[in-house]
């Protein structure tokens, strides 16, 4: 076969990495470079070199969630190789994962617990087989690659609660961060004594000057969401959770107390927060979403607004942000999955999780129906005076 020039490049500068960087050092500069290709470049270098790639680009190819296509519609040979990853590499993955689910570490935090069940959801969808026992030198060395690729085609928050676990350590992966994930109490538990700390207070007694009128209040509440929230690095168990409940709170006592309509304040709260954030990638953008969701049903704990008016002003808002996303069903997702969490990790009723997702369901429905209602208007507003006679 002959390969063109680009693809004989990068083919020459893998085999450099490989050959002038010990170990597993070398998988760090070759992901971050593959995860500039398309996968079908990925396909083509297996094609031409399928023995130097035998184990790079089937991991690749994994940590992408298969972007080039279902495994079955893969060259017989790339096809063969990932069968024995999944045997060799997914299924101890798998049985790792779920001890770490187990452990106190994350039983507390929802949003971490979901990605764990995301990655175990996904390869367990490629099992097709068992094995009794783990290879443990095989699995190490696929685990150090996928850990890289992942950096260059997955969930950057995976890989900090890997390593914030210290799951990585055990096999010796990475260093430890020194930074353990909060498992203090519950969600539900720390909601309810939770108080306003001293700077939330200041910017209590400042919303408290603001003319008791809806529209004026949330002109006032959004500068300080503009310089609350802007340039936030987004990183997992970092500043942005802790702020998010801090004005949730505080906002929503505002609106409690003067008696505003808690859909629209839900509605305000997700949209303005989630566009001062910007996102910049569908991790970063399910990570706001989910946190923010959580806070807002966590708020009909301790501040006692109708479950109800906060699930409408959630389904409001999204379809209101996913009228100009192009991450809309990602994000439907990650909202959809908070909801679900929370009210079950709340409320403990299966019953009431139900009836509370089926309606949020419709009611966003409904509320993306009259979004692209209003888009549709909007449009045919500035086109009608292209087509209006002379």
């Amino acid at each position: 076969m002959t390969l063109n020039f680009e693809l004989a490049h990068t083919h020459y500068q893998i085999q450099r990495w490989l050959e002038l960087m010990p170990g597993s050092q070398a998988y760090t500069p070759i992901a971050e470079h593959l995860g500039t290709l398309p996968p079908s470049v990925l396909l083509e270098l297996f094609s031409a070199y399928p023995e130097t790639y035998r184990e790079l680009i089937p991991l690749s190819l994994m940590a992408g969630r298969f972007q080039a296509g279902e495994p079955d519609s893969y060259p017989p040979a790339l096809h063969q190789h990932l069968t024995g990853l999944f045997e060799d590499f997914s299924l101890p993955l798998i049985q790792e994962q779920e001890h770490l689910l187990k452990e106190q570490k994350l039983f507390r935090y929802p949003f971490a617990r979901q990605l764990i069940l995301d990655e175990l959801t996904f390869h367990r969808h490629w099992i097709k087989s068992s094995v009794s026992r783990i290879d443990r030198d095989r699995f190490r060395f696929c685990l150090s690659a996928y850990v890289c690729l992942l950096q260059a085609f997955g969930n950057p928050y995976l890989l900090q609660i890997w390593q914030e676990t210290g799951w990585l350590q055990r096999w010796q992966i990475a260093q430890s961060s020194g930074r353990p994930l909060p498992v203090q109490s519950s969600p539900k538990n720390s909601i309810s004594k939770y108080k306003l700390s001293e700077s939330s207070k200041m910017h209590y007694k400042s919303l408290e000057q603001t003319i008791p009128e809806p529209t004026s209040f949330f002109e006032k509440l959004g500068e300080h969401l503009n310089e609350a929230f802007a340039g936030d690095a987004l990183k997992l168990n970092d500043t942005l959770e802790p702020r998010l409940r801090e004005w949730v709170q505080l906002s929503m006592r505002h609106v409690m107390k003067k008696s505003f309509r808690v859909p629209q304040a839900s509605q305000f709260l997700l949209t303005h927060i989630y566009r001062v954030s910007k996102p910049a990638n569908t991790h970063q953008s399910g990570f706001v979403l989910y946190s923010l969701t959580q806070e807002l049903l966590l708020g009909t704990q301790n501040l006692s607004y109708r479950l109800n008016d906060v699930i409408q002003g959630l389904a409001q808002g999204l379809a209101e942000l996913n009228q100009a996303s192009a991450w809309s069903q990602h994000n439907l997702y990650w909202v959809q999955q908070a909801i679900l969490d929370l009210m079950m990790e709340i409320y403990e009723s299966f019953s009431l999780c139900d009836s509370t997702f089926r309606s949020f369901v419709s009611q966003y429905s409904l509320a993306e129906q009259h979004q692209q209602h209003h888009a549709y208007q909007l449009l045919s507003d500035k086109l009608s005076p292209l087509f209006a006679g002379p």
